[in-house]
């Protein structure tokens, strides 16, 4: 039986990785192509050069998100990748395909952070600013694009005979039905997901670890209604183990080609999934436990990587070129999930 202790993990020799990115220079592309709209919008919409302020303030809008895209792209392809973990040879038992799961989200960011606790302890749970942040999102990015819309349909309005005053209540009246429910769907979806977020904890007066972590949706259950319910319901309805310390063997970070629909309507989105790994049953199968799952592939790699530092522990890392390239054979005959989503 395979077995690592955490008194002999130094023997094993470490190499370095390059943390791989799908389509990394995807967000330029499309980043490139929402600038150069804002320009074609900019110098041909309207009758008229330069444009009416509601064309020019719609056009600089559009080429304003395609520059952060853009900017964000760049970052990420220029930011160091290497990294540093244990040959898949230490453990060539584990597998490398990640835990598929109905109802997860991947979030566009990191979601977790390793902190140490009162007790002397530490613990990879939600980042404390997670939601924090969104109100700011949602109140910095939502108010001036309420704006600027209802600018927009009352320039509109007003074109067609009405007068300022008048064109903007039923400008108003439309934005706050259509983007204001599209707002609060989308903060009642980020909070939900915020609240299935796993949380890995050692207590040092026990040595034992703590995880919290959520239920599986019932796949067998076809009523797509039934899971959208089981996502949004309060989170009373986890998994609480307690893991003797001596139990975990090594964390893992594996790739994921994340695809939710149907065969012929599919939304497939790139990520890596965190994972814990457990001592071997009697018949030599491994058992691993989820722990994240983001398209934040750096950050999330250095994160696992600090973890298995922590438990003393190799970490595996899966979520380079050759494991992604075995991913993308895996996901080839790999049914897609029924529920489940991306959250920026």
């Amino acid at each position: 039986m395979e077995r690592l202790s955490a008194k002999n993990t130094a023997r094993f020799g470490e190499v370095e990785s390059v943390v791989y990115r799908p389509g990394g220079w995807l967000m330029l592309g499309v980043g490139l192509a929402f600038v150069c709209g804002g320009i074609w919008i900019y110098g041909t919409a309207g009758k008229q050069f330069p444009p009416p302020w509601p064309i020019a303030a719609f056009a600089a809008c559009f080429a304003g998100l395609g520059a952060i895209a853009m900017l964000a792209g760049l970052n990420a392809s220029l930011i160091s990748r290497r990294i540093k973990h244990a040959p898949r040879s230490i453990l060539p038992g584990v597998p490398s395909e990640p835990l598929i799961c109905e109802g997860l989200v991947v979030h566009g960011r990191l979601t977790h952070e390793l902190a140490p606790t009162d007790d002397g302890g530490w613990e990879l749970g939600p980042g404390a600013k997670l939601w924090r942040n969104d109100k700011r999102f949602f109140v910095g990015f939502g108010v001036p694009f309420a704006i600027g819309f209802t600018a927009i349909l009352s320039w509109v309005f007003h074109r067609e005979g009405l007068a300022w005053h008048l064109a903007a209540i039923p400008a108003a009246f439309i934005t706050i039905a259509i983007f204001g429910t599209v707002v609060g769907l989308m903060a009642m979806a980020a909070r939900a997901s915020y609240r299935r977020l796993s949380k890995l904890a050692y207590r040092k007066a026990s040595d034992d670890l703590l995880l919290d972590l959520q239920q599986e949706w019932n796949a067998k259950n076809d009523e797509i209604h039934e899971g959208i319910k089981w996502f949004f319901q309060p989170g009373d309805d986890r998994r609480k183990l307690t893991i003797p310390r001596e139990l975990v063997v090594a964390v893992q970070l594996c790739p994921w080609k994340f695809v939710v629909g149907s065969r012929r309507d599919q939304t497939i989105t790139w990520a890596v999934q965190g994972v814990l790994v457990l001592a071997p049953d009697e018949a030599g199968k491994y058992h691993r436990l989820p722990l994240l799952l983001t398209s934040d592939f750096v950050r999330a790699a250095r994160l696992m990587q600090r973890l298995a530092e922590r438990l003393q522990v190799p970490y595996l890392f899966c979520a380079d070129a050759d494991g992604w390239a075995e991913e993308e054979a895996r996901a080839q005959a790999r049914n897609p999930l029924k529920i489940g989503g991306m959250q920026t």
